[in-house]
C-alpha cells in the first residue's frame, strides 16, 4: 500500500487537481477515501508516527468499503489495490458532478483525467476472416482492457 500512495502521491497534477477540487468533496460523506488519501499526503513531513499510522488505517479501511479487504494482515497484490483505489475514487464522479453543480463550480475527475485510457480493437478471425469487431474500452486497469475474447466462426 505505502509503495502504491507515494506512487500516486508523486504524480503532481493528479494531486493538483484533485486539491483544486477540495471544496467539492471535502464535504460529501462518501469521499471519504478521497479525504482519507488526502490527509496521508498532508501528514507526510509530521514526525508524528501514531497520527500517520492512524491516518493510514482510516485509508485502509475506506478503501476496503466497497467489498475488498486490505488489512494489514493480509499480502494484497498491489495492482489489485491500485486499480481498487482508483476505481472507487472515479466511481465518484456522478455524486461529485452535481455536488459541483449545486456550488455553481464544475468537477472533472482527476483519475479520469489523468489515469484512464481508452482502447480502440479491431480483431479479425484468422480462420474465417469474416468475423471482426471495433470495441473502445475505457479503463485503468490494462489486463481488463486487453481481454480477448475467443474467435467466432
Amino acid at each position: 500500500m505505502n509503495s502504491i500512495l507515494q506512487s500516486l502521491f508523486a504524480m503532481v497534477d493528479l494531486i493538483t487537481d484533485i486539491m483544486c477540487q477540495k471544496p467539492v468533496w471535502s464535504s460529501v460523506p462518501e469521499a471519504k477515501l478521497i479525504r482519507s488519501f488526502i490527509a496521508i499526503r498532508d501528514a507526510h513531513p509530521s514526525s508524528d508516527t501514531r497520527n500517520k499510522m492512524s491516518l493510514l488505517h482510516s485509508f485502509r479501511k475506506a478503501a476496503s468499503n466497497q467489498g475488498l479487504s486490505f488489512s494489514d494482515q493480509n499480502q494484497e497484490d498491489a495492482h489489485e489495490f491500485l486499480t481498487s483505489v482508483l476505481d472507487q475514487m472515479r466511481s465518484l464522479s456522478s455524486l461529485l458532478q452535481v455536488n459541483a453543480a449545486n456550488m455553481n463550480r464544475r468537477y472533472i475527475c482527476p483519475v479520469k483525467r489523468h489515469l484512464v485510457f481508452e482502447i480502440e480493437k479491431t480483431r479479425t478471425c484468422n480462420k474465417s476472416q469474416s468475423w471482426s469487431t471495433n470495441v473502445s474500452v475505457e479503463e485503468t486497469h490494462l489486463a481488463r482492457a486487453w481481454h480477448s475474447r475467443p474467435c467466432q466462426k
